[in-house]
């Protein structure tokens, strides 16, 4: 019975990883999405203040980060 007990043990440890790793790519995106977000409100503010050069600047380092 103990060998039975020890392999749940190591289906649930390993599991475990596996939603461990899933939470920390989740993380990941969750993070870039929001640096992607604060570029893009970059880009809004520097068009609202009328300033195109530093807009254009951000939005072709975004374009690099992206392909």
């Amino acid at each position: 019975m103990k060998g039975l007990d020890a392999h749940h043990y190591a289906v649930m440890d390993s599991y475990q990883d596996l939603i461990d790793r899933e939470d920390a790519q989740s993380a990941l995106a969750d993070a870039e999405r929001a640096r992607l977000l604060d570029l893009v409100i970059q880009v809004q503010g520097a068009l609202v203040l009328n300033q195109q050069d530093i807009a254009m600047c951000i939005l072709n380092q975004l374009e690099k980060e992206l392909s």
